[in-house]
């Protein structure tokens, strides 16, 4: 069984997963069937658009990221069907290894050399964290204010864990990797190809520099401000489903419900479940019952049902396209 079937069978099974901890939740807490099979047509049209104009967006942050990292060209077609795809992963599997796996095992296959297609695939993750980690310490704060010192200790510490690792990446990362570099020179004598090996590596080096300097150094004035409006864009737009969604039940205004879900993201960015599927619910249902006094579980399912599910869909639709296209090719 090739890599490629291997995952796509992870990621089925990750589906299956998925549904299972949602019917879980609906059973615990007595969810109504009936209010999930008739959600209002404006909200479900509503949450369609936006979570095209979410994968649009990611699509062009990749395609901005392409054409600033990398050597080889790429049309906007081409990086919305990559991103997308690479999208279908991230919903299937545990947080942090596959997505940015695909999009590098598709630059590298367009031609791209294996470091560059690396930090290119993982600069979205860093956007990602210098996006949404202020917004959860912010969200920790206010949960601290309400005297919900759990909520807050659980959420302060993984979001300031995960900004300062990704600043010590970005500010260390060519100082680390040539120190690596003349540590290991040494065993580049012990056989030809070792020699090789490390060759090749010290060539490629130079690329974790450049691929760096969009963060660290003085890149086209363009690029950082548009990325990170994207990146906005991204990591605010679940929250404008959640508000929409609560504005039938316990009332949550904007502010609150970006606090509600960032907090329920940075649970659900942990690599234990396949998609975040149980602990983004937990963490939203949690954090605005204990904070706001207004925590929902019907609302918090419906609102995973127009982000996760409809989101699922939608890539793994483009996915199949993508394969129809390599399989055309080949």
């Amino acid at each position: 069984m090739s890599k490629t079937a291997k995952l796509l069978r992870r990621s089925l099974l990750g589906v299956v997963v998925s549904i299972g901890i949602t019917l879980l939740i609906v059973a615990l807490f007595n969810v109504s069937i009936h209010r999930l099979l008739s959600i209002p047509m404006p909200i479900l049209l509503s949450s369609i658009a936006i979570c095209i104009s979410r994968l649009v967006a990611q699509g062009l942050r990749f395609h901005i990221l392409v054409r600033y990292c990398s050597s080889i060209n790429m049309r906007f077609r081409d990086s919305f069907i990559a991103r997308g795809a690479s999208e279908f992963f991230a919903l299937t599997t545990i947080p942090f290894v596959a997505d940015e796996a695909v999009r590098t095992w598709i630059l590298t296959e367009r031609g791209e050399k294996a470091l560059t297609a690396l930090w290119i695939a993982f600069s979205e993750l860093f956007f990602d964290v210098l996006i949404a980690a202020p917004i959860s310490i912010m969200a920790g704060g206010a949960a601290l204010m309400h005297r919900e010192v759990g909520i807050s200790s659980v959420i302060l510490a993984i979001s300031v864990s995960q900004i300062l690792m990704v600043l010590s990446i970005l500010l260390l990362a060519r100082r680390v990797a040539w120190s690596l570099l003349k540590l290991v020179e040494p065993l580049s004598r012990l056989s030809p190809f070792i020699k090789r090996v490390f060759d090749r590596t010290r060539e490629e080096l130079p690329m974790i520099a450049d691929a760096s300097q969009l963060f660290t150094g003085r890149p086209i004035r363009a690029v950082i401000p548009t990325t990170f409006a994207l990146t906005i864009v991204i990591m605010t737009t679940p929250a404008l489903i959640l508000y929409m969604v609560h504005l039938n039940y316990s009332e949550l205004n904007l502010l609150d419900s970006l606090y509600a879900f960032h907090a329920g993201n940075t649970l659900g960015v942990l690599p234990l479940t396949v998609g975040g599927s149980g602990l983004t619910e937990t963490g939203i249902y949690l954090f605005s019952d204990r904070v706001y006094a207004r925590g929902n579980w019907e609302a918090v399912v419906i609102w995973r049902v127009l982000t996760y599910y409809l989101t699922l869909l939608m890539t793994g639709a483009i996915f199949v396209n993508y394969v129809l296209w390599r399989s055309r090719r080949s």
